[in-house]
């Protein structure tokens, strides 16, 4: 199997994340909203623990992860991360 490296050719590039975090109730409805701004899916929602996944460009992951940040608890993150600044 041949393997070819398209970096240096027209091509586009997402990053998939996982993220769990643990929030108050209060905050759900602020940390939903953040997540459909940032086209995030809920994979699974229990009391205060949420998970998440997201695809994107990796800078606009961070933000998501800064905006997360700002209104909860990040417990985990599992990134494939992008390999080149696109």
């Amino acid at each position: 199997m041949d393997v070819l490296d398209i970096s240096q050719h027209d091509h586009i590039e997402r990053e998939l994340m996982m993220i769990k975090l643990k929030t108050n109730d209060d905050k759900e409805d602020a940390i939903k909203t953040v997540l459909y701004d940032y086209s995030a899916t809920i994979v699974k929602g229990q009391r205060s623990t949420f998970n998440h996944r997201g695809y994107g460009r990796y800078r606009k992951n961070d933000n998501l992860l800064k905006a997360l940040s700002a209104m909860s608890t990040l417990v985990a993150v599992a990134r494939t991360r992008a390999s080149c600044p696109c």
